[in-house]
């Protein structure tokens, strides 16, 4: 376990309608810090997210979406609005008041929809490697996908297939006319190497896009990472996030000292934020 490791792990079971899903709660929250909750990709559990929470040593909330993980498999539900509503649940049930929200590759689809549908809730925006759209997969595209590996574990031991099917029928959303009503800071990871099994989804053109439409945003690159970032570049993903994250611990801690305790984070217009520099080429 990396340095910072939480000590602290709990399970949390919510319902959604008649879909019961599985969260993981990491570590317990202290005054003047920041939650983070974290939309997993298409295919992981909540699980997946014990890496960043370890190298943040940081509370937060992790989400298995349906057909993920721990949480149900209904027969049908697996639009846009069916996981934002899994989103929603979870976010109700374990954290209180506003949070950053980080969402990665597909589950940054999902964070982008919470974000324009929550703005009260979002303290801060993190979109990694997640162009603004949600998009159909192409038809027969599903079972190829799903044959994919982590770390020599096939995927599908982690996910539905019926899950990945449903991608081909799911309703396209481009969210790029909606960008300029997000208000709180955005922080935008992307990949630039080539050479790489899964490449980059956010390229130099999306990166420009996200920079002119919304109006408080931080791109950050990795130069040893395309598409997956979290596992190939961990510490420094860990160290980018982290000091995203600070600056909103930095302003809840203001005000629970300008208010006696009792202070809400809410998104105001400040200056440029500074991150850790770019990866070494």
């Amino acid at each position: 376990m990396p340095k910072g490791a939480m000590r602290m792990r709990r399970d949390l079971f919510v319902a959604n309608g008649a879909v019961r899903l599985h969260a993981i709660l990491w570590g317990t929250v202290e005054p003047g810090q920041t939650p983070l909750v974290v939309s997993p990709g298409f295919w992981e559990p909540a699980e997946m997210a014990e890496d960043l929470f370890a190298h943040l040593g940081r509370p937060g909330v992790s989400v298995s979406y349906r057909g993920r993980g721990r949480s149900d498999t209904p027969e049908h539900g697996y639009d846009l609005g069916d996981h934002v509503g899994d989103l929603e649940c979870v976010v109700d049930a374990a954290v209180p008041g506003s949070f950053c929200l980080l969402g990665y590759s597909r589950g940054g689809a999902y964070a982008l929809e919470y974000a324009l549908r929550h703005p009260d809730r979002i303290a801060g925006l993190v979109l990694v490697d997640q162009p603004p759209f949600h998009t159909v997969w192409p038809k027969g595209s599903a079972a190829p996908r799903s044959a994919m590996t982590h770390r020599g574990e096939p995927i599908l031991n982690f996910f539905r297939l019926r899950v990945a099917h449903s991608f081909e029928e799911s309703t396209h959303r481009d969210f790029t006319p909606d960008l300029g009503r997000i208000a709180c800071p955005v922080l935008v990871l992307r990949g630039t190497r080539t050479d790489v099994p899964i490449p980059a989804k956010v390229d130099g053109r999306m990166a420009a896009l996200y920079e002119s439409a919304l109006p408080r945003v931080a791109v950050v690159s990795f130069a040893a990472s395309g598409h997956q970032i979290p596992l190939d570049e961990p510490e420094r993903y860990a160290a980018v996030v982290g000091a995203f994250l600070a600056r909103f611990d930095d302003q809840r801690r203001r005000a629970l000292v300008s208010d006696g305790g009792g202070g809400l984070l809410r998104c105001r217009r400040k200056s440029v934020f500074r991150l850790p520099g770019p990866s070494p080429t």
